[in-house]
């Protein structure tokens, strides 16, 4: 979409720019509060029915609060991405992230205290791992297509979205086999051994980002690649906690 010879991203930018240089405190209020809101509602409404989701529901009921709690989640992101307010882009970045995670490992311990079979406990873990990937593709596609410019993000994106990909075929496939009531040794095995490589990444990852001071990179106007790293940073946190649980919790046939 074009606005004379600018293009929707153009505006968006110079949108962004503008209320970086020029917003008093009544503006950054105004900003913050839909972003405030969008939290709230976030962890008031979407994130109980998410668990309440494991519990028990249709899958298409189950699909349905999964893509809210995204849309919603990157919705935020956006906002205080447009906003220039990398503070609390980054808390609601480790906030979705966080809740992904917790969701994996709550899933995973009930999956497994229920007797459930190793194929369906290992298709639940990798569609979490693919709603990790998947959100940050989204979020590093919407903020530097439209708001900010970063030259590099179009290889993260692809990553981002491969990744994602790879992680729900995997579940979805495990999830058939479990469903037949088919065991791929072959399958499981591969699975595990991502889950060990995708581990010590994500772990290089996060002490990467420390180490190099990627994290406050925001105090540095010229630098607009803070928005990326939170995305990064808590992505990948999320990831590490939920491959370490799975790698705990499951148990290897030799």
């Amino acid at each position: 979409m074009t606005f004379g010879s600018c293009s929707a991203s153009d505006v968006w930018r110079r949108v962004a720019r503008q209320r970086c240089n020029t917003s008093s405190g009544i503006d950054v209020f105004i900003e913050l509060t839909p972003i405030l809101l969008g939290i709230g509602l976030f962890w008031k409404v979407v994130f109980p029915t998410m668990c309440e989701s494991l519990r028990g529901g249709t899958a298409m009921a189950s699909m349905f609060i999964w893509m809210l709690g995204i849309a919603l989640g990157v919705a935020i992101m956006i906002v205080s991405a447009a906003s220039a307010q990398p503070l609390i882009h980054m808390g609601t970045a480790a906030l979705i992230s966080i809740l992904i995670a917790i969701l994996a490992i709550i899933d995973n311990r009930q999956l497994h205290a229920a007797g459930t079979s190793s194929q369906t406990i290992a298709a639940s873990t990798a569609r979490y791992m693919g709603l990790v990937w998947v959100w940050g593709a989204l979020s590093l596609f919407v903020t530097y297509y439209f708001i900010l410019k970063w030259n590099e993000w179009h290889g993260f994106f692809m990553a981002f979205a491969v990744a994602g990909a790879l992680c729900l075929f995997v579940s979805s496939t495990l999830g058939r086999d479990a469903e037949a009531g088919r065991e791929d040794e072959t399958m499981m095995k591969i699975a595990r051994y991502l889950t060990m490589a995708q581990l010590v990444g994500m772990v290089i990852t996060v002490i990467g980002l420390l180490v190099d001071g990627k994290m406050t990179r925001y105090l540095t106007p010229r630098f607009t690649d803070w928005a990326a790293n939170n995305i990064f940073f808590f992505g990948a946190v999320a990831l590490t906690a939920i491959s370490l649980n799975a790698l705990l919790t499951s148990k290897p046939k030799s």
